[in-house]
This record gives structure tokens, sequence and C-alpha cells, in this order.
């Protein structure tokens, strides 16, 4: 009868309302900005949740030459006494994945992997001067990976910096170098600016790069350790080691993990070209560095590029290929 309809009408919804919230819930599992690619360009965020209920405050915001410049309100009391322990451990492990399959898939290269369960690692380079960075963004709280530049600067991925979607900056952002399961013996430290590329900004995943000012000398504190920008290499002929925290299955965060691997080419589906690698990296790692053996360096290596994207069931990492554009960006930036 009527009844019977009714109760069959009330059911399905219970249904479709618990399908929707479980949807919800696997978006946030799944770890992944996922987005859609067109002409080189971030045209749509296919993982995008709504948050009706979150009303963003203004940002400060400042534009230089190639770069836009974010400066956080809040202090750096406030943003230690944000980032608990209980909080640290449940921040969604960020990546970015390109929607469709690798168009690169044919390409082959050499790999080496290593998860890093030796205490010194942590305490010498290049580990000490790499470290997990967390922040938020709208009502959810991020993880990613960053190293340190120069002084108190340290590299990350643009989009651990800025959600060129909702067009707006990262908030309570946090770097802890040398980080070793729960440890922070270098210190931590909260970004007083946060710096993104202009490109990036605009939607073009060739610049997915920025930098974040920190409240202290970072590099001083790991020993003057750093990773000196390196430009214009060309991959074939050079061998990077990617650094990162991955927390995505199999790998929880609570180490650094690292791909070496030949560069096994350029990617012209995305506007610049990037590079690749091979890597099982997974969310979580991007912003971390890949680093160039330079035996003339302090801490033995070159910055060349990071982690940034994959595609879809890849075992490939993507970074930015950094040349005369990520120059005139870190001289703009930090005044070196």
């Amino acid at each position: 009868g009527g009844r019977g309809r009714e109760t069959f009408f009330f059911l399905v919804l219970k249904i479709m309302k618990f399908t929707i919230i479980a949807l919800a819930a696997m978006a946030v599992v799944a770890q992944a900005i996922l987005v859609e690619v067109e002409d080189g360009k971030i045209v749509r965020r296919l993982d995008d949740v709504p948050m009706k209920d979150y009303k963003p405050k203004p940002q400060t915001i400042v534009k230089g030459p190639g770069f836009v410049k974010y400066v956080e309100k809040r202090s750096r009391e406030e943003i230690k006494a944000f980032w608990t322990k209980e909080r640290m451990a449940a921040a969604i492990p960020l990546t970015m994945t390109v929607a469709g399959p690798d168009p690169n898939a044919a390409a082959t290269c050499e790999l080496d992997v290593e998860s890093h369960t030796v205490d010194s690692f942590y305490d010498t380079p290049p580990g000490v001067a790499v470290g997990k960075v967390f922040f938020q963004q709208g009502i959810f709280t991020y993880v990613c990976s960053g190293s340190v530049s120069a002084d108190n600067f340290v590299w990350t991925a643009g989009h651990c910096v800025y959600d060129n979607v909702k067009g707006r900056f990262s908030e309570n952002f946090q770097f802890i170098p040398g980080y070793e399961d729960g440890d922070y013996d270098d210190g931590k430290y909260v970004a007083t600016e946060l710096f993104a590329t202009q490109g990036w900004i605009d939607g073009s995943i060739g610049y997915d790069y920025a930098l974040a000012s920190m409240d202290g000398n970072v590099q001083a504190a790991v020993g003057g350790y750093n990773f000196q920008l390196s430009v214009n290499n060309e991959p074939d002929s050079t061998t990077y080691e990617s650094y990162g925290y991955p927390a995505g299955a199999p790998f929880d965060g609570t180490i650094d993990h690292t791909c070496k691997s030949g560069g096994c080419g350029r990617d012209h589906f995305v506007s610049p070209p990037t590079v690749y690698i091979e890597c099982d990296s997974t969310g979580g790692c991007s912003g971390g560095p890949w680093l160039i053996a330079n035996s003339t360096a302090a801490s033995g290596y070159n910055f060349g590029g990071l982690n940034s994207y994959n595609y879809g069931g890849s075992s490939r990492m993507y970074s930015p290929y950094l040349d005369s554009d990520t120059e005139t960006f870190w001289h703009s930036v930090t005044g070196f």
C-alpha cells in the first residue's frame, strides 16, 4: 500500500545519503588533487569538495616580479599551538594526479629505492635538510614535504602553498626539518610569508614550485646545510634523487623515502614541459626535493626539481623543469 511505498522511498533516501557520505569520505582518503588538463593548463579540479559552511577571511596578498606573496596574519605562537601531535597525525597526505593515462608510459628508466630507517640519516645531509610541511586549506589540514633552500627559505610544491581553484593561499604553514617518526630534533618553523609563481596561480603545472619564508634561520639550525638551485639540467644525462615523506599506502609518512632514477624525459603534454623519473612515492611526498649530487657543495647536493604530480596508475613522478624562470623567481623572493 501507500505506507509501504513511503517506507521504501525513505529507505532509498537513507541509502542515497549514506552513499554520498561514503563517497565524500573516500575523496578524503584518496589523498589526491585530481585535475583535468587542456592545452597544458589545469582547467578544472575533479575532486573539489564543496564547503558551504566555510566562510574564508580575506588574505593579505602582495604581487612582485614573477611571484605572488601571502602574508600570514597568525602569530608564531598561534600556528605552533594549532599543530598538536593529534592534528599532525590526522593531516591528509596531499598529492596531485592528472586525470587519464600516462602519455609517457612507453619510456623506461632504472630505479633504486630506499626508505631511511637509520637515525643518522636525519642528522646529516641530505636527510637533515629535508622535512615535512603541514598546512591548512579551507577546512582541511594537509601534509606535504619540503627542503631547505637558504637561510630561512624552504622549497615545496606550488599546490601545497596555493589552491589555484579556490584562489587562496594555504594557512597555518609549518615545516619540520629532519622529521623522523614524530621526532623534531631540529625544531619546528612556521611561515610568515608564502610565495607562489604567477604561472602556478594561472594554472600552469610546469610552475608548480613555491617558497616559504620561515620564522627563523632553518639552514643554521640544520648545521648550515642547504641545497643550491641548479637549473637547465638535461634529463637524459642527469641522475635525480627524489626525497620526501609518502604517506599513502604502502607508506605511512613516518620516515623519508628516496627514489634514485635517471631523468626519463620531458612531458610535453603540460605547459611548460616538465621532467619525469621512475618513482613509487605516494601522497605526502609532494614538494620533496629532487637532488643532484655535487661533491663541491657542503650538503653534497644541488636542488634540481621537486615532487609535483603523476598520472593515474603511473609509477612515474613529475617535476617542473627548473630553468631561468625558476632562477628569477628564487632571486626575486630571497634577494640572494
